[in-house]
């Protein structure tokens, strides 16, 4: 697969170790060690809910995402290990607080 950026979705309160970390597999409830990214960044559907992480795959091994809860082949994608905070930009911010 040959994309330059494909987006991750996250909630706002990990904003901060996003930044200083970057995205770490394994934190989701596959178990397989991966970081899975869209093909698309939608801020209507993210809305105040999530924040949109814009990610660097340029040389990075990205595979469609092979995981049972894949529920949109073709718009969702994965990376085995971690991606680090060099190659995300913040592409858009939801709301920490919604209370």
């Amino acid at each position: 697969m040959n994309f330059e950026t494909l987006y991750h979705w996250a909630n706002p309160t990990r904003r901060d170790s996003i930044r200083a970390t970057g995205l770490e597999a394994g934190r989701d409830s596959t178990g397989r060690n991966r970081v899975y990214l869209d093909l698309l960044c939608d801020v209507d559907d993210a809305g105040e809910e999530y924040d949109i992480w814009a990610v660097d795959v340029s040389g990075l091994q990205v595979a469609e995402d092979a995981s049972e809860q894949n529920l949109h082949p073709g718009e969702w994608f994965e990376v085995k290990g971690s991606i680090g905070p060099e190659r995300l930009t913040l592409a858009h911010e939801g709301e920490l607080d919604l209370d």
